[in-house]
């Protein structure tokens, strides 16, 4: 999260694609308040460093809730290419089956801060699955825009219809335009 966008300290942070709690450690490390973490990985060996990486931040954070699920449109299961690290994701064709939940149907009360999404391609899907979410509550925003071309456009261009005072930034954390983030905030 670059310095020269001042969001709030994310007090309440939903984390798709969580990996194994790198973000979720790293707010901790930069004294971030943190009252409660979502954290969603459907790659199970990943979930089980999540689980372990987490459980001892109890006295860090009052509420963790950890789920072995990705984020979509709809809860419903989907093809996985697992064992992969950061780079587990969807696929077409043969894989193992993984579930994945919509952010409106597992987290109406939650009421993030902060929505995060690494999902390998999914954004826009997870996106539409949290539009109730995102529109009632209006958090800051930390969406990928680098998995397919075309999402460099249409995910900020779906968020400005779902909340018209977004503002946004465009960082690009790695080579190549890898790791491009669009960051969201009406502050």
């Amino acid at each position: 999260f670059p310095v020269t966008i001042l969001f709030p300290n994310p007090r309440r942070f939903v984390d798709g694609g969580a990996f194994d709690g790198d973000t979720t450690r790293f707010f901790l490390r930069k004294k971030s308040a943190l009252e409660a973490v979502a954290a969603f990985e459907p790659d199970l060996l990943n979930f089980r460093k999540l689980t372990r990486s987490l459980a001892f931040q109890k006295r860090n954070i009052q509420e963790i809730v950890l789920i072995p699920a990705g984020l979509g449109e709809k809860t419903a299961s989907v093809r996985f290419l697992s064992g992969f690290g950061a780079g587990s994701r969807f696929i077409q064709g043969e894989g193992l089956q993984a579930p994945i939940v919509a952010l409106d149907d597992v987290l109406p009360n939650f009421l993030p801060t902060l929505i995060k999404l690494d999902i390998e391609g999914f954004e826009p899907a997870a996106l539409r699955g949290a539009k109730k979410l995102i529109s009632s509550t209006r958090p800051d925003l930390a969406i990928c825009v680098y998995h397919q071309p075309e999402h460099l456009w249409e995910i900020p261009l779906f968020l400005k219809t779902m909340v018209p005072q977004y503002r946004f930034w465009m960082r690009c954390h790695g080579y190549n335009g890898f790791d491009s983030v669009l960051y969201a905030s009406i502050r």
